[in-house]
């Protein structure tokens, strides 16, 4: 696996900057550092829940599968970007499936050690409640999404949303 460092420590990821040095640090010394393979499983549905993820560097595609092995990608996650929110704090289960897109380098923080943090810094415990609930949003807008528009109208709506701006433009 590749050593290359872009986030450098987890105070370079964008939703700790606002934390004081002191959680900052707090958040550095709990968490751990871990690395994956492309293809390799980050974690699977079901599982005892290990706690909140961090990507360092790399992609890794959370998604869930039904009885009959269907899959739905729930979202694809970055650099920067944390994931298993609700397997962390809510305990118990990974609510989803993880894997590496490719080569990646993980901070985990583990649910211990996450309720001490938001107890003892209330900055983190705003961040954490803030990320919580864009993932809930996220996942409702996707259930709406599922059960209220057909595939034509999704598939619009994904290339509007990923189109330079001059998409339509450029047809007239």
């Amino acid at each position: 696996m590749k050593q290359t460092d872009p986030l450098g420590s987890i105070q370079a990821v964008p939703s700790f900057a606002g934390l004081d040095s002191g959680c900052q640090t707090a958040v550095e010394h709990k968490a751990v550092e871990l690395w994956r393979d492309a293809g390799e499983m980050v974690f699977r549905e079901g599982e005892p829940a290990s706690g909140l993820y961090v990507v360092k560097e790399g992609w890794i595609r959370a998604f869930r599968t039904s009885e009959n092995g269907r899959e739905q990608v729930l979202r694809f996650v970055g650099p920067g970007e944390s994931f298993n929110e609700i397997g962390a704090y809510a305990g118990g289960v990974n609510r989803a499936s993880a894997q590496a897109l490719e080569d990646a380098s993980l901070w985990v923080i583990d649910r211990a050690a996450l309720l001490d943090l938001m107890k003892s810094y209330p900055g983190f415990a705003e961040i954490a409640t803030s990320n919580l609930a864009k993932r809930v949003e996220h996942l409702m807008k996707m259930v709406e999404n599922l059960a209220f528009h057909s595939v034509t109208e999704r598939l619009i709506r994904m290339l509007l949303d990923h189109s330079d701006g001059d998409f339509l433009r450029k047809r007239a």
